[in-house]
């Protein structure tokens, strides 16, 4: 009975988070392109905190693949 019970908690928060994303207003491309061009914050993106390592690229490791016309 107890599993039975956690299976329904399960869907219950399951729904609760589709619910939640489903409430978020949709915006259409050009409005998401105004947003970004503007400098807003576009609702429902996550913020990354990405910066550059100013270090020299790594030699691949890799052979290089040759051209169709090389073969």
């Amino acid at each position: 009975m107890e599993q039975q019970n956690d299976a329904e908690v399960v869907r219950e928060s399951e729904s609760d988070a589709a619910d939640a994303i489903v409430e978020q207003p949709s915006l259409s491309f050009p409005e998401v392109f105004r947003m970004i061009q503007a400098g807003e914050e576009v609702p429902g993106l996550q913020k990354l905190d990405i910066k550059p390592c100013q270090e020299h690229p790594t030699v691949s490791q890799m052979p290089r693949k040759s051209k169709p016309w090389e073969k």
